[in-house]
């Protein structure tokens, strides 16, 4: 994978946290590109920025880009903000490379009246198939009590779980059952 197609797929991790501030900096527009890119292929994407009758905001992005050797990668991303103060950003980029092979990675981010969460994690797949991936999740209440949960899963150990609750005081208690 050549050294622009890297730059492209760091740099759209990092715009993908300042969506936040980006919902201003937008009027309502809904629009798409497409054009060559310097490393032999296409970027193409979509922009959408919209603000609700009664204040909400919503802006998302998708960018697609390859390259000319058989490489290419897509970047997702989005932002709310509701009129009561609510508001939330998910990213993430899924890179294919020329030899077959895959790897996403994204996360997400919501905080409002009664807690906030916290996600992020990825998974790929190697040029031969092997699927491996993990996941970890942070909740916090409002009140003060909170969940951190991870799942994993590789071709040797499978699927693994581990989920942790805690008070309001920072005790860890059962988590509740579904």
């Amino acid at each position: 994978m050549n050294k622009s197609f890297r730059m492209l797929t760091a740099c759209a991790i990092l715009g993908l946290t300042s969506s936040l501030v980006a919902l201003d900096a937008f009027a309502d527009l809904a629009e798409r590109f497409s054009r060559e890119n310097p490393a032999g292929g296409t970027t193409a994407g979509k922009i959408r920025n919209e603000t609700g009758p009664e204040g909400g905001k919503f802006l998302q992005r998708r960018t697609i880009r390859t390259d000319g050797e058989g490489n290419a990668a897509a970047v997702t991303g989005g932002a709310f903000r509701t009129p009561e103060g609510a508001a939330g950003t998910r990213g993430g980029v899924t890179v294919r490379k020329d030899d077959g092979s895959i790897e996403h990675k994204s996360g997400a981010a919501v905080t409002g009246e009664r807690g906030t969460l916290k996600s992020s994690g990825g998974v790929s797949v190697d040029a031969e198939g092997n699927v491996s991936g993990s996941r970890s999740t942070d909740i916090e209440g409002a009140k003060g009590g909170s969940f951190e949960g991870s799942t994993s899963y590789d071709k040797d150990s499978g699927l693994t779980r581990s989920q942790t609750c805690f008070d309001a005081g920072g005790n860890e208690v059962p988590c509740p059952s579904r």
